[in-house]
């Protein structure tokens, strides 16, 4: 297949041929913004394709390299390559910050910086296109320094990955309703074994999702995955005090598209691409549908000091606090941090099908503390990897690096709001009553003494919804759900046994209301 380029204007417009492809048409400046020399780029042949605006997606790996002209430094700027920026390492820790913010492109690509830092040393980087990077480097003294970052290049990701499950809402069986479809045909389960685990920790959709101490908006460093005591070089952290920031899960940017079929059938897709129109970014959207790159979620069960809510170890999660409280606890500590949001959770809850295929959350991980009588100390999975679980109802659990996703203490949910048994949501704007939420039309379905979920909504907008009960413990969605018109939480506490679970959901308690069994999770978005 030839990248043709047989006409480029004064901002790269140019019409592009592609032999063998199902595609033949004008590309936008976006896409070519920064070439060098306009002529033919030659990729690979990769088959059967379609334009990405399409229903296929690439999944062949390819590369062009192109020129481009990032945002760098402080303030940015669109400047010439190479470009000289001074940066300063700080007599504290030594340490010289750099932010460099790639071109918006509208494909998927992997934009490659070489810097030199000034003191004789260099490193390559790496980040995606429509991003921001947080690059930190130590110098032996303190002082003013000139950074040089070469002219990038970009790789262009045709090798997209669509991974799927298909639930059977007409069948009982928690484990057999699951099959998997598109890229996920022929994998196992995670807990199969440790190869199947390992087969998943590699594929594109969790590979990036890691451990991290975060403060005041940005990743100040990264967690060694199994053991989050310390960092990735071996280093011990600090996730107990706050001084070094928060412990977060950093999930970059997911595609998720929920569809409901022939009435039973809830499909459930998830890919790496970053816009593609036929999936929704919802998790990482704030003002406008995916304009966040990355999501941070707390790691732990929120734990309040000096009128701030935070993610840390060794902590009594707060609970006997309102909703709106807790929201400006978490509001308190800048802008772009939230209690965890709806499609937050959503997200999580997807990933957790594909990756486990089984309805049953505490069968399939583990049971979470659900079997005793008070909150439990946050970090009692510190190091046992991203995921965990046992058999016992008073040990914990852990989901992608979120420890207690269910049990030890419910947790409200901000951005969503049912009214007169209507799910509404929002993105921005969180508040107690609902106001200015969007009506998603979906009606939740329940009782206040508590049932088991047998039906979901089934869609994007809805999500895990609950819309129908009359299960049980060990058939369906195998989760409780209580209901009334208010703000709901989420994922069971310490004594709701088999109730508590992955999708576990109550909106009977008030805003205004206060609890023993209530508490939070921290995130950044």
């Amino acid at each position: 297949m030839a990248f043709n380029i047989i006409n480029a204007g004064d901002r790269g417009l140019a019409d592009i041929v592609m032999e063998n492809f199902r595609y033949a048409g004008r590309m936008g400046w976006q896409s070519l913004y920064g070439l060098d020399n306009f002529g033919n780029y030659q990729l690979q042949d990769l088959g059967d394709l379609s334009h990405p605006f399409g229903d296929v997606y690439l999944k062949d790996t390819a590369q062009i390299f192109v020129g481009g002209i990032p945002f760098a430094g402080g303030g940015g700027g669109e400047e010439g390559f190479p470009m000289e920026i001074q940066v300063t390492a700080e007599p504290e820790n030594l340490d010289a910050r750099l932010n460099i913010k790639t071109t918006d492109i509208v494909y998927p690509m992997t934009a490659k910086y070489h810097i030199e830092w000034g003191d004789g040393s260099e490193e390559d980087v790496e980040l995606n296109t429509n991003s921001t990077g947080l690059i930190t480097h130590s110098y032996d003294e303190a002082g003013n320094y000139t950074a040089k970052i070469k002219k990038p290049t970009y790789e262009l990701n045709l090798n997209q990955v669509i991974y799927g499950v298909v639930i059977d809402e007409g069948n009982s069986n928690p484990e057999t309703s699951v099959i998997y479809i598109d890229d996920a045909t022929g994998m196992q389960p995670a807990n199969v074994s440790a190869a199947a685990k390992a087969a998943w920790d590699a594929t594109p959709l969790f590979n990036q999702i890691k451990p991290c101490v975060f403060k005041a908006g940005a990743v100040n460093y990264y967690l060694n995955p199994n053991d989050f005591t310390k960092k990735v070089d071996g280093s011990a952290a600090d996730i107990s005090s706050g001084n070094d920031g928060d412990v977060m899960i950093e999930i970059p940017k997911i595609g998720l598209k929920i569809s409901k079929e022939n009435g039973n059938a809830v499909v459930i897709k998830l890919t790496t691409a970053l816009n593609d129109p036929n999936f929704h970014y919802y998790a990482h959207t704030r003002y406008t549908e995916g304009d966040r790159d990355k999501l941070y979620i707390g790691a732990y069960k929120g734990y309040v000091s000096g009128g701030k809510l935070f993610s840390l170890s060794a902590k009594t999660p707060t609970t006997s606090t309102t909703l709106g409280t807790f929201r400006g606890y978490a509001g308190a500590k800048g802008t772009g941090y939230d209690q965890i949001s709806f499609y937050a959770r959503t997200l999580l809850q997807a990933l957790y099908f594909l990756r486990y295929k089984n309805l049953n959350s505490q069968v399939a991980l583990g049971q979470g503390y659900c079997g005793g009588s008070s909150a439990q100390t946050t970090g009692a999975t510190n190091q046992a990897g991203m995921d965990y679980g046992t058999t016992s109802t008073t040990s914990r659990v852990k989901f992608l690096g979120v420890e207690d996703m269910w049990g030890n203490v419910w947790e409200f949910l901000d951005g969503v709001y049912i009214n007169s048994g209507v799910l509404t949501t929002a993105f921005s704007g969180f508040n107690d009553g609902g106001s200015g939420y969007t009506n998603r039309g979906i009606t939740v379905s329940g009782s206040s003494s508590g049932s088991y979920i047998t039906k979901v909504a089934g869609t994007s907008e809805g999500g895990f919804l609950p819309t129908a009960v009359s299960g049980s413990s060990s058939t369906y969605y195998t989760d409780g759900s209580w209901t009334s018109n208010v703000n709901p939480i989420a994922g069971g506490s310490y004594s709701n046994g088999s109730l508590a679970g992955l999708l576990a959901w109550d909106s009977t308690n008030a805003a205004s209301g206060s609890y023993a069994n209530i508490g939070a999770r921290l995130m950044f978005l």
